[in-house]
């Protein structure tokens, strides 16, 4: 989240904690095995995007950004990145600070500074990592989130969830449909998209609540203030990008196609 008044947080049905639970334990499992099967280029290579030319490693500086007890939860979120977003964040490294939140709050982004929960095991952590860094990179780029192409590029793919719009109705059932039948459903940053670009819609939070999922988002007022609804989308997009699972971005691709190429040419050079 920006800015260090602000939570980031979950809003979660107190009746879906067990599972909760049990889901994140479930992918805990699945990423530790993917992890083993790093010797193995063919099965590992099979779970990411076909953007990935080979595993990038970060520089001593940027490493040494990060707690050194993190050195694992680092590893984590960002051994499967493409290429271009390492470059990227290597190349904006500089006035980047990483530290322990001391706020109720839990984790956000505050001028150049991303404050992260001790509490966090090293998979949630690496998985708010990447989301708050990516506020860092917009900051990095002017705020690239708030220029109007970019905005323009939410406007449109929004027109999509206008609930009052009945010609929409076929076409987010298929993304919702599409959405549970994969382990998309389960990533926090695309929930928190969904937050976004519906204004946390009823209908969805209900299909969430119906399936067993987690529902991560921000609330209405605080979408409603400034650009924080862009800044979000951005941080988002771009964490799954650093994320790179080939699901995720398949589905991003698909059902927000304008948001995803905006926010993926902000990594070239001179796009301000």
């Amino acid at each position: 989240m920006k800015n260090s008044w602000k939570e980031f947080q979950s809003e979660i049905d107190e009746n879906l904690e067990d599972s909760k639970e049990k889901e994140m334990s479930l992918e805990d499992v699945k990423q530790s095995l993917l992890r083993e099967l790093n010797d193995d280029e063919v099965s590992y290579g099979k779970e990411l995007s076909d953007e990935v030319v080979e595993k990038n490693e970060l520089s001593k500086e940027l490493v040494n950004k990060f707690p050194e007890y993190r050195e694992n939860a680092v590893k984590i979120a960002f051994e499967r990145s493409p290429e271009e977003y390492v470059e990227f964040l290597e190349k904006n490294k500089e006035a980047l600070s990483v530290n322990e939140s001391k706020r109720e709050e839990g984790c956000y982004y505050f001028n150049n500074g991303v404050f992260m929960k001790k509490e966090m095991d090293d998979e949630e952590y690496a998985e708010v990592l990447r989301h708050e860094i990516s506020h860092y990179l917009d900051d990095k780029k002017g705020w690239y989130s708030e220029q109007p192409e970019y905005l323009k590029a939410v406007y449109d793919d929004t027109l999509s969830f206008d609930f009052n719009d009945s010609s929409t109705t076929e076409y987010r059932d298929e993304m919702l449909d599409e959405l549970f039948d994969s382990d998309v459903c389960y990533n926090r940053h695309v929930s928190d998209i969904l937050s976004a670009v519906s204004g946390n819609n009823p209908e969805i939070i209900l299909r969430y609540n119906m399936e067993g999922v987690p529902y991560y988002r921000h609330q209405n007022s605080y979408f409603d203030e400034g650009h924080n609804r862009e800044n979000e989308i951005y941080a988002d997009v771009m964490a799954c990008i650093s994320e790179n699972d080939a699901e995720t971005i398949a589905f991003i691709k698909k059902y927000f196609p304008n948001i995803y190429e905006k926010t993926k040419e902000s990594m070239k050079e001179g796009q301000v």
